[in-house]
């Protein structure tokens, strides 16, 4: 199956690619899914991606999932960390005589990845996975230079809201992680009935490198509970909910994703 992408959006121009997905349905829940998706936007976004996974190795009681990733985000969003955040509008207002950059709360975040996941069927509809992977944070602002009031003629750039709180981290980082899941959803695709519990921990270090760049060192846990109930044949009802922590060293891009399977 193949869908084109194209849609527009204010914060990233015209958005527009392609998603493919190959699939074996051969045997439940399926023998392999393969999925590729590429978009990019007129304005420098991109988002490409391949994901390949096999719920069950033959003969081995092991699943196997990869994922290679490249993402630059041109808008991701930062606003302090928890109950210390503070979104003062009038930075960002160009009528406004406190008005620095429209961007003052944004950053640049581009971010390759690569993933591995080992599944394995423990019991019934309990499931295990260990994760490993490994990933490239690099974060800019993005801020454009805009003239200068003072004396003198020039331009002078103004720092984003990230780089005035000090909170900074990027570089390569390592990371390893477990998953348990209770899963009695009907269909893992296009599930109607049943329940899906995930309990992950994820911790993300960059020790061994710490020569050429600043310590990464946090953990992340995440569980997630999603409930499906059928209505009638035309109708379902869907619910999720996300409870995360984290703690250590966390880089802010850390805190612009939800953990766990998907991410």
């Amino acid at each position: 199956t193949g869908l084109p992408v194209v849609y527009y959006s204010p914060g990233s121009g015209w958005n527009y690619g392609t998603r493919v997905q190959i699939s074996d349905y051969s045997r439940r829940p399926y023998r392999y899914k393969l999925t590729v998706h590429s978009v990019r936007s007129s304005e420098g976004k991109r988002n490409t991606y391949v994901r390949l996974k096999v719920p069950n190795l033959s003969g081995t009681g092991f699943g196997l999932s990869l994922m290679a990733s490249n993402r630059r985000d041109i808008r991701a969003r930062y606003y302090g960390l928890s109950n210390d955040s503070d979104f003062d509008e009038n930075l960002t207002d160009p009528k406004h005589p406190d008005f620095i950059d429209e961007d003052y709360y944004h950053y640049v975040l581009k971010k390759p990845r690569l993933s591995v996941s080992l599944l394995r069927h423990l019991y019934g509809p309990v499931t295990m996975s260990f994760d490993l992977g490994l990933e490239r944070s690099d974060v800019d602002p993005a801020t454009r230079n805009v003239a200068s009031d003072d004396e003198g003629s020039g331009e002078r750039p103004y720092d984003s809201f990230y780089q005035e709180q000090g909170t900074v981290i990027d570089g390569v980082t390592g990371y390893v992680g477990v998953t348990l899941v209770w899963d009695t959803r009907d269909d893992p695709t296009i599930p109607r009935r049943g329940v899906f519990h995930e309990w992950s921990y994820e911790t993300s270090r960059n020790s061994l490198l710490s020569l050429l760049f600043e310590e990464i060192d946090y953990q992340r846990h995440t569980f997630t509970d999603a409930r499906y109930w059928p209505r009638s044949e035309r109708l379902n009802i869907a619910h999720r909910t996300v409870v995360e922590a984290l703690r250590g060293s966390v880089p802010l891009y850390a805190y612009g994703e939800i953990g766990g399977s998907r991410r």
